[in-house]
């Protein structure tokens, strides 16, 4: 993962990194959200293409990371969807 992070925001290939980053995700999720983390800290995608970083981040809060979820979608709020995976989080209680 680190060697490929170096690379996503060159053109398309953002939307196969996220896919990869999907498929990642069930088996580290500690890795893949930290790749997430680096990953908005550098730009904002301009768009989710299928939805993909939307389930994502779904995957990441049945994962344990319903904290640092509500941070990205805090700053992908300019992404259709964000706003409501936003809302829906911070109304939500935490799960223990």
């Amino acid at each position: 993962m680190r060697r490929s992070r170096h690379s996503f925001y060159v053109g398309h290939n953002i939307y196969e990194f996220v896919s990869e980053l999907r498929r990642l995700v069930e088996t580290s999720p500690d890795g893949v959200n930290a790749v997430v983390r680096k990953m908005i800290e550098k730009r904002i995608p301009d768009y989710d293409y299928k939805d993909q970083f939307k389930t994502l981040l779904h995957t990441l809060v049945e994962k344990g990371k319903r904290q640092d979820v509500i941070s990205y979608t805090e700053r992908l709020r300019v992404l259709p969807g964000m706003q409501e995976i936003f809302d829906s989080l911070t109304r939500a209680k935490p799960r223990p």
